[in-house]
């Protein structure tokens, strides 16, 4: 009686894991674009292989026949042991594989452009410019993709011309200009970035023609 119980027990978590997979692999898709939320299948296939780690993980630490806790001390250490797997596990993947490349300093190469200075700027995660704009679809959708601002800044505003647009955009945001098709989300940036951390992003990005 008490094996069959077990087999039924495994019968359901082995359901529940299979349900976990076709969901890291449904939902993206059901995402709405406006989110700005976009996984590749090198991401699903991480996602995939780590939840399939994580149930067999919790399946080692399930004991083999059901018996009463023998005391706190050891559901503690269950768990903390659990936690510093999973979150060493993404913070190595993450190191290992970032999300974005930023620009790094080549031998013998003494600064960075203020171009790439910029570009790290844009990506980097504290600023979080990718969030809401994508460059050629990489990025995020919530904003206009910026390929080729460079050109079309000069554009949006008779006789301005388009570093003077960029900069003006990013310190005042969607105070300053808004895009047709798009919510005015953007907020203002001049309190976040220094006036040198403005114009080197502006600098990348008038670069982008």
């Amino acid at each position: 009686m008490r094996l069959r119980g077990l087999v039924a027990a495994r019968r359901r978590r082995l359901g529940t894991a299979i349900l976990l997979v076709v969901a890291v692999w449904a939902l993206p898709g059901l995402l709405p674009e406006d989110l700005g939320l976009s996984f590749g299948i090198a991401y699903q296939l991480f996602f995939t292989a780590f939840t399939v780690a994580a149930v067999a993980f919790f399946e080692l630490l399930r004991p083999a026949s059901p018996s009463p806790p023998r005391g706190g001390r050891r559901a503690l250490a269950n768990v903390g042991l659990v936690y510093a797997v999973t979150v060493g596990s993404l913070v190595g993947v993450g190191q290992l594989y970032p999300q974005f490349e930023v620009p790094r300093l080549q031998p013998g190469q003494t600064e960075l452009s203020p171009e790439e200075r910029g570009k790290a700027i844009f990506w980097d995660g504290q600023v979080a410019c990718f969030a809401c704009h994508a460059i050629a679809g990489r990025g995020g959708k919530r904003a206009p993709d910026l390929a080729g601002i460079g050109a079309r800044a000069a554009t949006r505003k008779p006789g301005v011309p388009a570093e003077e647009y960029i900069r003006e955009h990013i310190k005042l945001g969607s105070q300053y200009a808004s895009v047709p098709g798009y919510p005015p989300i953007m907020p203002p940036f001049a309190q976040r970035l220094t006036p040198a951390q403005i114009e080197d992003v502006v600098a990348f990005l008038a670069a982008l023609r």
